[in-house]
């Protein structure tokens, strides 16, 4: 996915229900942590699902603890976010400029200038 804008501009979509995801609720609050550090470095980068090599400094532990929950996926010997394209790829993309767009006609039509 290419980037969409300055690091600035840039948008990481979190779900209301982030932290009631089972998921998510099955690490610790330093799991957590790493795990929004991750997903913002992934958007920040443009990388997409795939983690570089690197994994961001995570730990081998914390990768598997990671795939265990069901975070991550190997594809083809590398490790990717789950369902990344789905809530942060191009179609949740298209769906934040829609709503933006939605919200200001409404605006306009209902005379809040």
């Amino acid at each position: 996915m290419a980037k969409r804008g300055r690091p600035s501009d840039l948008v990481l979509f979190v779900s209301v229900d982030f932290f009631r995801d089972p998921k998510v609720q099955a690490l610790t609050p330093a799991e957590r942590l790493q795990w929004l550090e991750i997903l913002t470095e992934q958007l920040r980068t443009g990388n997409g699902a795939e983690l570089p090599s690197h994994a961001y400094g995570c730990s081998r532990r914390r990768v598997q603890r990671f795939r265990e929950v069901g975070l991550l996926d190997e594809v083809e010997g590398s490790l990717h976010v789950h369902k990344w394209d789905e809530w942060n790829g191009r179609e949740a993309y298209k769906r934040f400029l829609t709503r933006e767009r939605v919200r200001r006609f409404r605006r306009k039509r209902d005379g809040d200038l």
